[in-house]
């Protein structure tokens, strides 16, 4: 798994500097540029992207790829899933773009940790996960 990606509602009202090119590949899996901000009013509305790398090989298998938002206590939040088919890389190994969407409006103030794991379905795989800590004000 790569890296994640955020944007905010809230932060694509910032006025920013011309894109950098490279940051391109975000332009079609994020409504608004990345930001680096942790930081977000509650009522936000945060979207998410990562690039899921599969290398269970040719035997057809799903990927199950889950957003989870953690409280500062580890009390899970809110949760969202998605499954991804082998097929869909047709044959070749290579990568799923995920990109989800992450309400925060009934979230009190406060610290909390999104969660974004993959796991493979074929066989005993272990899951791969990132955390990003963020706050609420």
């Amino acid at each position: 798994m790569s890296g994640i990606a955020i944007a905010s509602a809230s932060n694509s009202r910032v006025p920013t500097a011309t894109p950098d090119p490279a940051a391109s590949e975000f332009k079609d899996a994020l409504p608004a540029p990345p930001t680096a901000a942790r930081e977000f009013p509650r009522g936000d509305l945060l979207s998410i992207f990562a690039e899921i790398y599969d290398n269970s090989g040719k035997t057809p298998h799903r990927v199950e790829i889950t957003a989870t938002i953690l409280a500062d206590d580890g009390k899970v939040v809110h949760t969202t899933s998605d499954e991804r088919k082998s097929e869909e890389l047709q044959g070749a190994s290579g990568g799923y773009g995920y990109t989800t969407r992450l309400p925060l409006a009934n979230l009190a103030p406060g610290r909390y940790v999104l969660r974004l794991t993959a796991r493979s379905l074929l066989g005993r795989s272990e899951p791969v996960s990132r955390d990003v800590e963020f706050k609420i004000r």
